[in-house]
């Protein structure tokens, strides 16, 4: 969502259709999957949180209240979270890689900024992300001078937030190696180019860019009996046979779904796919 990221009112607009699509889908959710770079930054103080977006956090607690689970997995834009979502709003905070289980079929999910980077690279993002960094960041900088300052580097890395092709490459290699460990489905985000696609091994699914193209991906368990065409199961129920994920835009009013493919059991090797790759479908900003 990049919170903070555009405009008050932009900020606003992008708020309202992120609260008319969870209760669009209140009676069907489950389960909420927040795949990091929810803030376009974000620095949580023992006495002190970034003020705003109260009407999305009080979805939250909403959710959780009613025992809706809500898994905030964090990106390299909101990584410095302590304690406030956890104890005042009952959402789970990951900081690397979740997995859960859809209809017996293993699913990893991560932001993505840190899967498939040099070991250069790798040792730079666990300095940055140490509690002792991030200790001494917070304790030698007034609060508002350090959200400051956070933000104009930033702005200075940053040259563009549209995707880039060798994100989106690295992302894709990043999910093939995640599927030879015996996942069934890899879903990520950062590279802000949404897509899915299917290989012999499994599929790989980016949730692309709420911020932009109000994109989302839904997973699903379905229940294959015999006499029935397919029932929507819980997550992880024992009856599920095999996984559904599909990828949708928020139009306004409801989710469009212009592409979908099943993992797991239903996965034979005469339904995979031949080949070494094969989109199924990509939808990324123009």
């Amino acid at each position: 969502m990049h919170f903070g990221k555009g405009t008050r009112d932009q900020d606003r607009v992008k708020e309202d259709d992120l609260l008319h699509l969870i209760e669009r889908h209140r009676e069907d959710l489950e389960g909420l999957f927040l795949l990091g770079d929810v803030f376009d930054q974000f620095i949580e103080y023992h006495h002190l949180v970034p003020k705003g977006y109260f009407r999305f956090l009080a979805s939250l607690f909403d959710l959780t209240e009613s025992g809706v689970p809500v898994i905030y997995v964090v990106g390299n834009h909101d990584p410095w979270h302590l304690d406030y979502f956890e104890e005042e709003l009952g959402v789970l905070i990951v900081r690397e890689t979740h997995e859960i289980s859809i209809g017996g079929c293993r699913v990893a999910l991560s932001h993505g900024d840190s899967v498939g980077r040099s070991r250069v690279a790798r040792i730079i993002h666990g300095a940055t992300r140490h509690p002792l960094s991030m200790a001494l960041y917070r304790t030698l900088l007034p609060a508002d001078f350090a959200y400051r300052f956070t933000r104009f580097v930033k702005n200075r890395l940053e040259s563009s937030d549209s995707p880039e092709p060798a994100v989106i490459d690295r992302l894709r290699s990043a999910a093939q190696k995640m599927l030879s460990d015996g996942r069934d489905l890899i879903v990520l985000a950062h590279s802000h180019h949404a897509e899915l696609i299917e290989w012999p091994q499994g599929l790989y699914a980016n949730t692309g860019s709420w911020h932009h193209d109000r994109s989302v991906v839904s997973l699903q368990a379905v229940s294959q009996q015999p006499g029935e065409k397919g029932q929507i199961v819980a997550i992880g129920s024992p009856s599920g046979e095999h996984g559904l994920v599909r990828q949708g835009r928020w139009n306004g009013n409801d989710v469009v779904w212009y592409s979908e493919a099943r993992f797991g059991s239903q996965r034979t090797p005469e339904t995979q796919p031949e080949g070494n790759t094969e989109v199924r479908q990509t939808f990324g900003l123009a």
